[in-house]
């Protein structure tokens, strides 16, 4: 698992993109299963998760599946999903780390300003993780690359929320 982590580092700081990836399918899987179980223990830390909660997770890694590849289609490269997803479900495995940090934080009685500060910047930061990574992926300049994925965040939420509801 650390070697995976390593892996992914260089990506979280925008040293290393998509294509720096390797192409496997199984790596692919072991970046979805990471980033679901750490989202699941996240969520079990801040109280119980649900069927439905579960659910909405599936929902919303289909759909951002979906997104990605209409995008990478769309402009001729469908031929990069595996890495692009790779790098994607991978950062998102890492950032999952630093929020389980976050929430751990309110159990050391840090104040929740400071925590939801914190929270807020990791959302931001991984809306621009995604942004280099798409940038990458789609040979599209930073900002476009960076307002992608915050479309793609903006009608990902949306759409789990209209398709499953609050849960």
């Amino acid at each position: 698992m650390i070697s995976f982590f390593r892996l992914m580092l260089p990506i979280v700081v925008f040293q290393r993109g998509p294509q720096d990836m390797p192409y496997s399918a199984t790596l692919l899987a072991l970046a979805m299963v990471t980033a679901a179980l750490l989202n699941v223990l996240t969520g079990y830390l801040q109280g119980a998760v649900t069927v439905a909660q579960l659910g909405q997770l599936a929902l919303s890694f289909g759909l951002f599946t979906t997104m990605v590849a209409a995008l990478l289609a769309a402009r001729g490269h469908l031929s990069r999903l595996i890495q692009t997803l790779t790098a994607l479900f991978g950062a998102s495995a890492v950032l999952y780390l630093v929020l389980i940090f976050l929430v751990a934080l309110t159990a050391m009685q840090v104040p929740m300003t400071v925590v939801r500060t914190l929270a807020y910047s990791l959302l931001i930061w991984s809306v621009a993780i995604d942004g280099f990574i798409l940038s990458s992926a789609l040979n599209a300049g930073r900002l476009i690359g960076f307002l992608i994925a915050l479309l793609l965040f903006y009608l990902q939420s949306s759409l789990v929320l209209l398709i499953a509801g609050t849960g």
